[in-house]
């Protein structure tokens, strides 16, 4: 999920929301467990968080800062990614939302 905008625009309101009325960050992570524990399969669900900020991409669930740069791979058909992303798997909400609390500290 990406929200793209001027500074004081809205965007972390839109995206993180309130104790009252959580965001799309939320409700999207909810509405991703919610559709896949109604499926028959097993799904592997990874979560990242990086942050672009005066055009340099920062991994917040780093323990340490490193600046990232994104790549395109065509050849092997992973499209654009950002080489070097930490990635940690999660198999419910409450995990997703601790790494995001994580990487909120990092902001």
């Amino acid at each position: 999920i990406f929200a793209y905008g001027q500074t004081s625009s809205g965007k972390t309101y839109t995206m993180r929301g309130s104790e009252r009325d959580p965001g799309l960050i939320h409700r999207a992570i909810c509405d991703v467990f919610s559709t896949i524990q109604s499926v028959y399969r097993e799904f592997l669900i990874r979560v990242s968080y990086m942050e672009i900020y005066k055009e340099e991409i920062n991994d917040l669930l780093a323990p340490e800062n490193r600046k990232l740069r994104i790549h395109e791979n065509s050849v092997l058909q992973r499209g654009i990614f950002v080489a070097g992303l930490r990635e940690e798997i999660v198999s419910s909400p409450d995990q997703v939302f601790e790494f995001l609390k994580f990487g909120e500290g990092k902001r």
